[in-house]
């Protein structure tokens, strides 16, 4: 909507940009935000404000309703103009949109003035020729009046700046009460005395908050019906897409007949449950109290009256929470969801996720917007992977696997039964969202020995004939904020929303492949991610063992961390059935497959706003069960290349690269090799390599000479190394890198992971400060050890061997907050602090995992004997350097045949061993355990 008033429609001389002022509503820069500058006129407000107008006025609130001129020149906007001006150079424009709703434009008659009154939803303008003089510096007594009466009504001039020359006097006016920004111009004109004055409303980026409904199911009515309905239509169905369409339909005509909607109103929404209508009667008559005394400032009796009443109302109220809030922890009892529940509650936990309702901005209309988030999800995939082919139209086709090891094999899916998918039907999350078909698995869960026969018998049909139903391959999208621009579509993950029936049958499947691939040995093991018994700390761990063995034998070593762009969303279907058929599914397996990744659509919703569906060609559903196996088969070729001179570690598309060599020059040539071959891999199977993202890191012992180092690593992206030098892109030079949530620097002495570590621990103080007062002490070590304490374990073995200097910050940061659980002073003794609360220090938690490690690896062979006067130690690898001996691979070793002197564990089970070696080092002071990771004995 734009607005222009003053000179008429003559077109402009010059425009005049306002500039910034403090005193008045100025728009500075030309933009405005009018909600936010209430607060600049609040000196001028009186209570007992005078009247603008005079009282024997007798046509002030008479109201004419103009209507629109519709003109071809003006194209999709409207033109409205003031009826009754005060002179021929008077007059209001109004310039809007057709295709705006909702807007009502008014002419009041005011004496000596000409004014449009604008309507649209919650906003309101007025514009025209006030008459009063409102510039900062000439301000009166009828301005100060005017200013007052503007502020009583929640109204704000949009600008202050002259616009009649010479008197440079603000006559023409725009009031605006609106949260929406404004931009207000100011544009000279030789015409007549008054500048035109055009005002703009962002409106376009306003939308309705969807009605927040709640949907009730009446449980035990539901199972009744389910009880008494008949399955036999998909039970003697043969054909899978017509047997699962009938148990849909069945399921969701049962379900829609005892599901009642009900709309929550802001009204009835109960924003603190603890509160009272006392209480509320309480906290409005301080509040009362509160304005009479800033109305009275200089009562002292009102003042005394107000503070001893705040006090009491304030500490009412803090004694009712608290008491509401222990309550919610006595009611939890031993149900640990319960209980973690109100935990949640009382401190503050409940994870916000940030709502994407910025996409809703990207157009005009919120179905637009969503269509266009929907088709930019759809056609990343699509787009990456052609912008790939067409740049490498002659390059080879991809391998299906370099030089497999093992020989031809074949995937069997055997059929389900009964009892296998009740088990996967009770594995399924009740607060899982529902899909399309609006078939929740909580009641799945509660109607388990009816819908297993029935479910049962669609998987079977489904694997016999190699058909995954259509009906299963319909998905939900909702956007998930990563970082950066929230108006931007590129800083969204897509999350697929699956019906519950299809995580069902795809939890079988998976079972399957999975067990196939692992029987067989066929997954790479440089691949730890999504995998039983490997984790990220695993990967982590192989990661600089393998660096510090290689700087140990005075090596040089630099390591590649990939960044692949859209790495879930970019897989390309027609290839991944090439790499599962060389991996040994065939027959109807592999048409299972094949039907499962075809045929896929998917609809967007945010805030209650659904897309079109549109046809998925590209990427693994993320959200999926089979997802991530799917996407392991597709980079399992990349974690089998042969580099030489290199280690690959993976966690699904993670990946690094280590790459050694005698020389600086021999280890960035190896590096460049190795890349160059990766990067080609990449290219073959449509994967696109985010350069910006991708860096390397130089390792080695010593304070790294990197100004010395003329060397760098070229990203290459044609298939063929040019003999001359290229224009390609190099890759960046990190001094610290963050892989899979821990910071490496070049000298591996992670004290910028420490420092983060630190931080972390810290932001924990304001959690248990507000817990401890109303939590029972148990629970209160429950939380430490599921906040604190987990934070600190992670990967706490390859980490945990730093420099006693480094780990200082981080274990001053645990005892303090060790004291705020358990309310000791600042100088409480460090070694009472840890007894009394029976945690360990930083450094025991790490001698116990290490010691935990190498118990399970070196586990006792049956012809131990027990009697033996003293076990075999553990075979201490062949490391020279002090700069190895601070990490697992030699203190490991080292510390497990210290423990095993001293406590002789070496027979004892896990948990044993972890109890026995806790309790000793328990008793140890600071001294003593850093004695236990000394060489010197």
């Amino acid at each position: 909507m734009e607005v222009n008033e003053g000179g008429g429609s003559h077109p402009p001389a010059s425009i005049k940009r306002p500039r910034p002022t403090d005193e008045g509503g100025g728009v500075g820069a030309g933009r405005s935000d009018c909600g936010d500058e209430r607060d600049a006129y609040l000196p001028y407000y009186k209570p007992d404000y005078k009247r603008l107008y005079p009282e024997n006025s007798t046509n002030t609130d008479f109201k004419v309703y103009v209507e629109s001129t519709n003109d071809e020149r003006l194209g999709n906007k409207s033109l409205i103009s003031s009826c009754n001006p005060v002179n021929k150079n008077d007059g209001v424009l109004v310039y809007y949109k057709n295709c705006i709703t909702g807007i009502s434009i008014e002419e009041p008659s005011v004496a000596e003035a000409s004014v449009l009154l604008i309507k649209l939803n919650i906003d309101t303008a007025i514009l025209g020729d006030i008459n009063i003089d409102i510039t900062p510096e000439n301000l009166n007594q009828e301005a100060e009046d005017y200013l007052n009466m503007l502020v009583f009504h929640g109204l704000l001039p949009t600008h202050t700046f002259p616009t009649r020359f010479p008197s440079s006097t603000c006559l023409d006016h725009g009031i605006l009460k609106s949260p929406l920004t404004a931009l207000t111009l100011v544009i000279n004109s030789s015409i007549t005395d008054h500048s035109s004055v055009v005002m703009s409303l962002d409106i376009k980026n306003r939308y309705s908050a969807p009605t927040r409904s709640i949907k009730k199911v009446d449980h035990d009515s539901l199972s009744q019906s389910l009880l008494n309905t008949d399955f036999s239509s998909v039970l003697n169905n043969t054909d899978c897409e017509e047997a699962t369409n009938n148990l849909i339909e069945i399921l969701q005509s049962v379900i829609s007949m005892h599901t009642s909607v009900m709309t929550r109103s802001h009204r009835t929404k109960i924003i603190k449950p603890w509160m009272t209508p006392g209480l509320l009667k309480c906290i409005r008559n301080r509040d009362r109290m509160h304005y009479k005394l800033k109305k009275q400032p200089e009562n002292d009796i009102l003042r005394k009256t107000y503070y001893r009443y705040r006090n009491f109302c304030n500490s009412l109220l803090k004694k009712l929470k608290k008491n509401y809030e222990k309550g919610l922890l006595l009611n939890a009892g031993t149900n640990t969801k319960k209980l973690w529940t109100a935990i949640k509650d009382v401190s503050n936990l409940n994870k916000k996720h940030d709502r994407p309702s910025d996409l809703l901005k990207c157009r005009a209309i919120p179905k637009d917007s969503t269509n266009h988030v929907n088709s930019h999800f759809v056609g990343i995939g699509k787009a990456l992977a052609l912008n790939i082919q067409s740049n490498h139209q002659h390059d080879s086709p991809p391998p299906l696997r370099p030089n497999p090891p093992f020989p031809l094999q074949s995937l069997v899916m055997l059929d389900t039964s009964i009892e296998e998918v009740e088990i996967t039907i009770n594995s399924l999350k009740e607060s899982c969202a529902a899909g399309w078909d609006n078939i929740t698995s909580a009641i799945l869960k509660r109607n388990l020995k009816i819908l297993a026969t029935p479910i049962a018998h669609v998987c079977n049909l489904s694997m016999r004939t190699g058909i995954f139903p259509s009906a299963f391959k319909k998905a939900i999208v909702h956007p998930i904020f990563k970082s950066g621009n929230r108006g931007s579509v590129d800083n969204y993950r897509p999350i697929s929303i699956l019906s519950a029936l299809s995580k069902i049958l795809e939890r079988l499947i998976n079972k399957r492949l999975v067990s196939y691939l692992e029987d067989k040995q066929l997954l790479s093991p440089n691949q730890f991610g999504f995998r039983a018994k490997r984790s990220s700390s695993d990967a982590i761990h192989e990661l600089t063992d393998h660096i510090v063995r290689n700087l140990d034998s005075h090596r040089k070593c630099l390591g590649i961390f990939l960044d692949l762009a859209k790495a879930f969303d970019t897989v390309s279907a027609q290839i991944l059935l090439q790499k599962l058929e060389a991996l040994g599914v065939r027959g109807v397996q592999l048409s299972l497959f094949k039907s499962y990744l075809s045929g896929r659509s998917q609809c967007v919703v945010i805030d209650g706003h659904v897309s079109s569906y549109l046809p998925v060609e590209f990427g693994v559903p993320q959200g999926s069960i089979l997802g991530p196996t799917l996407f392991l088969v597709y980079m399992n070729d990349l974690c089998s290349l042969k580099i030489p001179n290199s280690k690959l570690v993976s966690y699904a598309d993670d990946t690094a690269l280590v790459f050694s060599a005698k020389s600086w020059r021999e280890a960035f040539s190896y590096a460049q090799t190795g890349f160059d071959i990766v990067s080609c891999w990449l290219r073959q199977n449509l994967l696109t390599l985010n350069i910006e993202k991708t860096c390397y890191l130089t390792f080695s012992i010593y304070t790294p000479p990197i100004a010395l180092i003329p060397y760098s690593l070229t990203a290459h992206t044609h298939s063929s190394v040019p003999s001359v030098p290229c224009s390609c892109a190099t890759l960046k030079r990190g001094c610290t890198v963050k892989y899979l949530g821990i910071t490496l620097d070049s000298r591996l002495t992670f004290q910028a992971h420490l420092m983060n570590m630190c931080g972390r621990v810290r932001k924990l103080m304001f959690i248990f400060k507000k817990i401890r007062h109303v939590a029972e002490p148990h629970i209160v070590r429950m939380m430490y050890l599921a906040l604190c304490q987990s934070v600190l374990l992670y990967a706490i073995t390859t980490w945990g061997g730093a420099a006693k200097t480094h780990l200082l910050s981080l274990e001053r940061a645990q005892r303090a907050l060790l004291k705020v659980c358990l309310f000791k002073p600042i100088l409480f003794p460090t070694f009472t602090l840890y007894q009394e609360a029976q945690m360990l220090t930083v450094r025991q938690l790490f001698i116990l995992n290490t010691a935990l490690k190498q118990h399970h690896e070196h586990k006792p062979s049956p012809s131990s004997s027990r009697s033996a006067r003293r076990p075999p130690p553990v075979h201490l690898p062949s490391l020279y350097t002090a700069f190895s001996h601070r990490f697992y691979c030699y203190l490991g070793p080292f510390i497990y045949n210290k423990l095993i002197r001293k406590l002789n564990i070496h027979l004892l089970l896990s948990f044993s061993c972890k109890k026995k070696v806790t309790a000793y080092i328990q008793g140890l002071n600071y001294d003593e355990t850093e004695n236990l990771i000394q060489p010197m004995v």
